[in-house]
Order: C-alpha cells, then sequence, then structure tokens
C-alpha cells in the first residue's frame, strides 16, 4: 500500500516498541553553576508492558552514569556508549509488574543559541520512555522571595540582608 507523502523507494519507519510504561518521573538535581555541571538522580517508575522483560534502554546523551539501582538495588550490568544507556534488570518481569529504576549522573549542558537572546547553558535529556526534561540554568539573581500565596511575584516581600 503506497504512503502518503513518501518519495517512491522509501524504505518504511517504525516506532521503536515501548517495552515500559511510565508511571511516575522525579527528577532531583543539583546544579553546580560556577562549574557549569549538574549532579542529578532520575527515579523512574515502570510498569512492564511484555512479559519477559530484562533489559530497559535509555537516551542519555553526554552524561557520566555513576550508579544505577533497581528497586533500591545496584544494578551491575549495565552498557553505556555515550547516547543509549542499556540496562540488565538482574530479574525477568512479568506484563503489569512494576519496578523503580533509579540513574544517579553527572553532566555538563551543552549550549544553545536562541533568538530571543544570547546563549545560556542548558541541558536536554530525552528518554526513550517518552520524558523529555529541558531546563535552562540561571545565576541567582538575588535572594529568596518568601511569597507563599497567590498574588503576583511583585507584591511579595523579599528578605533584606545588612551589609
Amino acid at each position: 500500500m503506497p504512503r502518503p507523502f513518501a518519495p517512491p523507494g522509501t524504505a518504511p519507519h517504525y516506532v521503536p516498541d515501548r517495552p515500559v510504561a511510565v508511571n511516575h518521573v522525579r527528577l532531583s538535581f543539583e546544579p553546580d553553576l560556577a562549574a557549569r555541571t549538574l549532579q542529578g538522580q532520575s527515579r523512574l517508575s515502570l510498569t512492564a508492558r511484555q512479559d519477559g522483560l530484562d533489559e530497559v534502554e535509555l537516551n542519555a546523551v553526554a552524561m557520566t552514569i555513576e550508579q544505577v539501582s533497581v528497586d533500591g538495588k545496584p544494578v551491575s550490568e549495565i552498557d553505556y556508549d555515550g547516547e543509549r544507556l542499556r540496562i540488565a534488570l538482574g530479574r525477568t518481569f512479568a506484563r503489569d509488574e512494576r519496578f523503580t529504576l533509579a540513574v544517579d549522573y553527572r553532566c555538563t549542558p551543552r549550549r544553545v543559541s536562541t533568538s530571543s537572546g544570547p546563549t545560556r547553558p542548558t541541558l536536554t535529556a530525552r528518554w526513550n520512555a517518552g520524558v523529555k526534561v529541558r531546563m535552562t540554568i540561571r545565576a541567582p539573581t538575588g535572594p529568596a522571595s518568601t511569597c507563599r500565596s497567590k498574588r503576583p511575584p511583585a507584591r511579595c516581600s523579599v528578605p533584606r540582608r545588612r551589609v
């Protein structure tokens, strides 16, 4: 069956299978603004979508993987080529079985130019599970606001420091 808008002779391209479903993502990270690096942990709560699941693959471009654990137990078998992180889960999971995958990492955000202003360090991480995280690291401009109301930030009080 011919595909609309595809040039003749184009090979079909299929989306890769998703062996897991993402239930929850928790990202915790600590930026080092002076060194322009980021140290963090990604905790993925996953559900197996097929029987016999024993490996998960994530996209993790230009990261230093420090530790990987499944349900709190460190994983000894990982394969990381600088772009894809393949994790042997240590056991086989059945369909609809839930587990938690934690990845501790360190990375240096790459510089991205934008049309709206100067370049800023930006980190983009894309996981195979369909999760995309993008953040821009900016140096703090002043003391943190103590506003806990739903008022606009202009009305919030900022703590003053004596010099």
